[in-house]
């Protein structure tokens, strides 16, 4: 429903989405992809990425750091 994918990935090659500029990796970073859930919009494809501890992703336009095990 969004530009999960499009942000996702130039985050990832850029290193930057929308002047927002990425925090350092920790580990190898990759490009996710998946069916996730969520409680208005119920079970979905989501795009964001991920590297050895964290989860990177858009929260209303900003950007968020989650460790990977609450994410």
């Amino acid at each position: 429903t969004g530009d999960c994918f499009k942000r996702s990935y130039h985050y990832l090659v850029d290193r930057e989405w929308n002047g927002q500029k990425a925090f350092p990796f920790f580990g190898e970073a990759k490009l996710c992809q998946g069916l996730v859930w969520h409680e208005k919009r119920g079970h979905h494809i989501h795009g964001w990425v991920e590297d050895d501890l964290l989860c990177y992703d858009f929260l209303k336009g900003n950007l968020v750091c989650v460790p990977k095990f609450k994410y």
